[in-house]
């Protein structure tokens, strides 16, 4: 749902062309050959084909039907097929008599998923009518032109859609625009959490795990510049859980896919590596009591593979490193020093040596970021780039082509988690009120973010819940930020709510700001989804995401499949505006002043009666999981 400046000569021209053929488009219109069938299914994918997306009521007031047909006028153009983008009940695409792709739908009432009806006045939503549209797969060259007749009657070649731009129609109501054209990586099971990574030579690995049958296993597959390699299963004893691999090339061109297991009743990290075409064999990389998990890699300047991890020591969340360098896994490190639970850790290296590490930490009664580098595998000092009372967890990195260091991280708000319940409203927050993402970057000493504002990238509104920040830098200095947006839901009382549709956006920043969200196609899941981006060093960025392809209008989950894709994307303009990175006052006090002995005073309080002993048990009595239909505001 992301929009850019209109392209008012383009549109001038079209318009006048338009009027020109109007008569016989709706001569056309009315002589049209009948359907032959309801089925919009999809072809099979080709990366010669690319994908357009036709977006209709961006501006309208009320709700209307669209019908129309999209079919080739000069040119090599053709036509492949088409498919919903927002698609609900009736909404369909079909194929006529004479191949060319129809379809029929309706633009809805938008139901705003902000609502709060015991606490505040009902919040007006962004816009009156929810958008709707059609995806057009089609190949030719640029010179390659297409009509729309019926639901606007326009037409565009695909060189004008080049370099991320966006044509409009009927004064904005209409928009055509370039999509990610995604390749179903998976084609068996329940695929999850994948990862992705670009070798220097432009080789493309994804890897992911799924559920299969009544057990996990860890899938790779490789794309060779041409073509995608069969699906290989990595974790051949299939006998134990799988969770969220990574995956990196070292430099000599070897690929490395980490993941964790639960083997007897324990997570550790294991690894197989492919050189020469072969992989080894399983290895064990930790062996300590405690689980192992979140692994994350990267490949520094010199063409060590480093890798990063949530461990648990003790009773204690740390986070821990350790290089692939010579040959053979060197020991580990542990990166975090604080006493409290320390959690998700990312990691990227720049081209001058440095490697930073960044994770959240609960050290001071709340969730901060923090980030360490290593200098030529000299630690520096562990610093704090957030101080707020708020939430600030699941970080981010990226490094530029100059060396800056660029981060992401979710934000949600003070006292987070804190005496917060249906009975309960006026100390803490809930768990998921609402997300924010912030970013910024690393320049010695200090701490900057975008002068330009992020709801620049969201024209119409910023969503409530935007979350889970992807953040990459692409070889020509663009900053590209992936993020989870909850799109649609059915708000029901406070901040719970039912059928919940999240998806993927990808939005830009540069010179000129921040550039337009657009919504990845087939990305429509759940609110834990986690997307990977890799920048490739011919300026392509890659983006892997997993989706249960739910139903817009039930959220309905279908079967979990994971997607990659390279990303349309503008080419970037000038030097990125930046200003001090600045925490927004609070204005609510600590629910707990202190914290540490509240918890003592609960845990080690105890009644003995009759006797017993008893002590006080405390915990969650009913919560939904993200695969709920009942888990927006919740899961």
């Amino acid at each position: 749902m992301g929009f850019a400046d209109v392209d008012h000569l383009y549109g001038k021209v079209v318009r006048k062309y338009i009027v020109i053929l109007g008569l016989a488009a709706f001569t056309i219109l009315v002589v049209r050959p009948r359907a032959q069938s309801a089925d919009g299914a999809k072809p099979e994918w080709n990366p010669a084909t690319q994908q357009v997306l036709i977006r209709y009521g961006v501006s309208d007031n009320a709700t209307r039907v669209w019908r129309g047909w999209v079919e080739p006028v000069s040119g090599d153009a053709k036509v492949l097929g088409l498919s919903g983008y927002h698609f609900q009940g009736e909404d369909q695409t079909t194929k006529s008599d004479s191949g060319a792709a129809e379809f029929s739908f309706s633009t809805r009432a938008w139901t705003p998923n902000v609502q709060q009806v015991d606490l505040t006045p009902v919040l007006p939503g962004p816009r009156a009518v929810f958008p709707n549209g059609v995806y057009a797969m089609v190949s030719g060259n640029p010179a390659a032109r297409f009509h729309v007749f019926g639901a606007g009657n326009f037409t565009f070649t695909l060189g004008d859609l080049a370099n991320g731009k966006q044509l409009t129609f009927e004064d904005g109501n209409i928009e055509v625009e370039l999509a990610a054209h995604p390749f179903a990586a998976s084609n068996a099971g329940e695929a999850d959490f994948p990862a992705v990574a670009v070798s220097p030579a432009g080789r493309v690995a994804v890897a992911w795990q799924e559920f299969m049958g009544e057990q996990d296993r860890l899938v790779s597959r490789e794309w060779d510049g041409g073509q995608w390699s069969a699906p290989e299963i990595l974790d051949v004893a299939q006998t134990h859980d799988v969770l969220r691999p990574a995956v990196g090339y070292d430099g000599s061109g070897a690929l490395h896919v980490v993941w964790a297991a639960q083997v007897d009743g324990n997570w550790d990290l294991y690894e197989r590596r492919r050189a020469g075409g072969n992989w080894s064999d399983v290895e064990r990389l930790t062996t300590a009591e405690g689980s192992d998990f979140h692994p994350r890699v990267t490949t520094d300047s010199h063409g060590d593979l480093w890798l990063v991890w949530q461990a648990f020591r003790g009773g204690q969340s740390d986070i821990y490193a350790k290089t692939f360098r010579g040959g053979q896994w060197q020991a580990e490190t542990r990166v975090s020093d604080s006493p409290a639970n320390d959690w998700e850790p990312a990691v990227a290296a720049d081209g001058n040596g440095t490697v930073w590490i960044a994770w959240d930490s609960y050290d001071r009664g709340n969730y901060d970021v923090f980030v360490r580098s290593f200098s030529n595998g000299q630690a520096g000092a562990v610093r704090a780039l957030t101080h707020s009372p708020r939430m600030e967890a699941h970080a981010s990195l990226a490094c530029d082509r100059t060396g800056h260091l660029w981060g992401a991280f979710d934000e949600a708000e003070a006292n987070w988690g804190k005496d917060y319940g249906y009975l309960v409203k006026t100390s803490g927050n809930p768990l998921y009120q609402s997300r924010k993402i912030r970013v910024l970057r690393v320049t010695g000493d200090s701490v900057e973010e975008p002068a330009a504002a992020l709801s620049e990238a969201f024209p119409l509104y910023l969503p409530r819940f935007l979350q889970n920040p992807q953040i990459a830098v692409t070889a020509d200095g663009q900053v590209t930020l992936a993020a989870l947006q909850l799109t649609k839901s059915n708000s029901v009382i406070e901040v719970w709510g039912n059928n919940g549709v999240w998806e993927n956006t990808i939005f830009t920043l540069d010179g000129a700001g921040w550039h337009r969200n657009q919504t990845l196609p087939e990305s429509s899941g759940a609110n834990d989804s986690r997307i990977a981006l890799a920048a490739a060093s011919d300026g392509r960025l890659w983006a892997v995401w997993a989706s249960d392809q739910r139903d817009v209008q039930t959220a309905r989950p279908r079967r979990q499949t994971v997607f990659a894709a390279t990303v349309p994307r503008e080419s970037p303009a000038g030097e990125i505006g930046l200003k001090a990175f600045v925490e927004r006052p609070e204005l609510s006090m600590p629910v707990h002043a202190s914290e540490p002995a509240d918890l003592r005073a609960i845990r080690d309080y105890r009644i003995a009666s009759g006797g017993a002993g008893y002590r006080i048990l405390r915990g969650d009595l009913h919560r939904h999981t993200s695969l709920s239909s009942d888990g927006v505001g919740d899961g």
